[in-house]
């Protein structure tokens, strides 16, 4: 785990079971300063999401982390091509893989509910994210109202 301010957050770099993290339904959005992405972090850890539940992907090694997300095997190539399938998620992947590899934030949040995932989107808004998008009951939504 990184640390960061004398809190520890997940990064890219950190090794856990990334098919169990992001195999159900999540909030993403870019933001673009260091600053907006800490006040971000701080403000989901006020809401009530775990420091161990929300990922940072930064730089070229975060650039390829995200293209793996939901796994390295087998069953991370099968939900990829799934979610590729039914909807735009290759093309949301690819844009969160150029903005972190411009050194961005991408911030990854999994949420439990519309309601939370609303939360989610209120707080990235407000630190300045763009290119927000949710995946909720495998379905993909971008730029939803109360993001920015």
């Amino acid at each position: 785990m990184a640390d960061r301010g004398g809190r520890q957050m997940r990064d890219a770099n950190d090794d856990l079971d990334r098919e169990a993290w992001i195999s159900d339904d999540f909030v993403a959005g870019v933001i673009d300063s260091d600053a907006d992405k800490q006040a971000a972090v701080t403000e989901l850890e006020g809401a009530g999401i775990a420091s161990s539940d929300i990922r940072v992907f930064t730089g070229p090694e975060g650039s390829e982390e995200i293209g793996r997300v939901g796994g390295t095997g087998l069953k991370g190539v099968l939900l990829r091509a799934a979610a590729d399938y039914v909807g735009n998620a290759k093309h949301l992947t690819d844009k969160h893989k150029e903005e972190a590899a411009l050194g961005h934030h991408v911030v990854i949040i999994p949420v439990e509910s519309e309601e939370a995932a609303q939360q989610a989107h209120q707080i990235l808004a407000a630190h300045g994210a763009h290119d927000v998008h949710e995946r909720m009951g495998g379905s993909f939504q971008t730029d939803v109202e109360g993001a920015a």
